[in-house]
C-alpha cells in the first residue's frame, strides 16, 4: 500500500540501524520521544516538506542511505491531556486485586536512578547524557501531575490509578510529600511499584492514609552475591524482606516480581529465588509472581548473552510470556527455566 512506516518504542530507540537495514516496510525510526518528532514529521508531510532533519528521526533514503538525527527529550509538562474520546470504553477497564475497575495510567517520572543490567534504564539515562547532556530521569510539575489527575476523577469518571513510574519513589522526601498533600484532593485507590529498598514506616503510612491499594516490588533474584554481581542490585535479602513486611504490617497487599533463566544462574540458584519469597508472607497476602528472563536489546546482559552466543545480534525479544526463554544454557535448559517459572507458586 506504499503507506510511510515509522517504528518507535524502547527497541527502536536502541536497534534503529537494525531495523532500517533488516526490515525493508519500517521507512523511519523515531530514536527516543516521540512527542515533538511525530507531530512536527506530519506536518511536514502535510505541506509536502522534507523531513531528514527532524530531531529523534532515523531515515532510510531511496538508495539505502540511513540518515541518524540527534537525539534530545521534550518538556513533559507540554503534553496535552489525553483525548480519552479516540478509545474504546472497554479499553479503560482493568482486573485489579479480584475485581475489575475503570482505571486509568497516571505518568508522574521518566526515567530511574538505578542501573540494573536486565533494564534498558540505564542505556536510556547514557543515551540522553551524550546526545542533550541532558538527565533522563525527569517528573512532571505538579500543576501538570493535579490537572492530569482531576481530569480522570472528574472527567473520565476514574475508580482506580495506576502510576507507571519505574520506581515510584524517585521522589524526593520534600517531593513526595508535597504530592501526598496534592492526592488528598484526589482519593481514588491506586497502584505503584517501588524497589524495597525505598520502602520506610513513613512512607508506608502516609501511601495508606492516600489511598494504596497494592505496591509492587522487583525482587528479580535470592541470591545476593549473584544478584549483585550480574544484576547490577547491590541489596541484603533481610533490607528486601524488610521492606516487604514494613508494607505487609499496615495490611497493604504486595506483588513480587521474580526473574528464572539469567544467563550463568543454574536451577540451585533459581531456588534460592523461591527461598527468599517464603520469607515474605502467606500467599494470600503476597502475589508472587515469576517470568522468563528477557534479554532486551539495549540492557547490559543482552550483550553478555551475545557473547556467550544464546542470542544473536539481530534476534528480536517477543513476549517471553507466550515465548518461554529464549536461553538455551548448558547448564539450566530453557525448557527447566520454563518448567520452573510455572510451578514457581507452588514451590513458594
Amino acid at each position: 500500500l506504499k503507506i510511510l512506516t515509522v517504528a518507535g518504542g524502547v527497541f527502536a530507540t536502541f536497534a534503529p540501524r537494525l531495523i532500517l537495514e533488516n526490515y525493508p516496510i519500517i521507512n523511519l525510526v523515531c530514536k527516543g520521544e516521540g512527542e515533538y518528532t511525530l507531530i512536527e514529521l506530519c506536518k511536514r508531510l502535510e505541506q509536502g516538506k522534507s523531513y531528514d532533519d527532524i530531531g529523534n528521526l532515523w531515515i532510510r533514503k531511496s538508495n539505502g542511505r540511513i540518515i541518524g538525527n540527534p537525539t534530545s527529550m521534550v518538556n513533559m509538562d507540554e503534553n496535552p491531556l489525553i483525548d480519552m474520546s479516540l478509545f474504546e470504553e472497554a479499553r479503560f477497564y482493568r482486573p485489579m486485586g479480584g475485581k475489575v475497575y475503570r482505571m486509568f495510567p497516571v505518568e508522574t517520572h521518566r526515567g530511574c536512578p538505578y542501573k540494573c543490567a536486565y533494564c534498558t534504564s540505564p542505556a536510556q539515562t547514557e543515551l540522553y547524557k551524550t546526545d542533550s547532556g541532558q538527565n533522563y530521569l525527569r517528573r512532571k510539575s505538579f500543576d501538570s501531575m493535579r490537572k492530569e489527575l482531576l481530569y480522570y476523577k472528574n472527567e473520565m469518571k476514574a475508580e482506580f490509578l495506576y502510576f507507571w513510574a519505574d520506581t515510584f519513589f524517585s521522589w524526593t522526601r520534600k517531593d513526595f510529600e508535597t504530592f501526598a498533600e496534592l492526592y488528598q484532593e484526589i482519593q481514588l485507590p491506586f497502584w505503584c511499584q517501588t524497589r524495597p529498598e525505598t520502602i520506610n514506616e513513613h512512607r508506608v503510612k502516609t501511601l495508606k492514609k492516600m489511598g494504596v491499594a497494592r505496591i509492587a516490588f522487583g525482587i528479580e533474584h535470592g541470591n545476593e552475591k549473584f544478584r549483585a554481581k550480574y544484576l547490577d542490585r547491590k541489596m541484603s535479602n533481610e533490607i528486601i524482606t524488610e521492606g516487604i513486611k514494613t508494607v505487609l504490617r499496615e495490611e497493604v497487599p504486595v506483588s513480587v516480581n521474580n526473574m528464572i533463566g539469567f544467563p550463568y544462574e543454574t536451577r540451585e540458584l533459581a531456588f534460592d529465588t523461591i527461598r527468599l519469597n517464603r520469607t515474605f508472607g502467606a500467599p494470600a497476602i503476597v502475589d508472587n509472581n515469576s517470568y522468563p528472563f528477557a534479554p532486551y536489546t539495549g540492557t547490559p546482559l543482552r550483550k553478555l548473552c551475545e557473547e556467550l552466543g544464546y542470542v544473536k545480534e539481530t534476534d528480536i525479544v517477543n513476549s517471553v510470556m507466550s515465548q518461554g526463554s529464549l536461553l538455551n544454557m548448558p547448564q539450566f535448559s530453557g525448557e527447566e527455566v520454563d518448567g520452573l517459572t510455572k510451578t514457581f507458586n507452588m514451590y513458594v
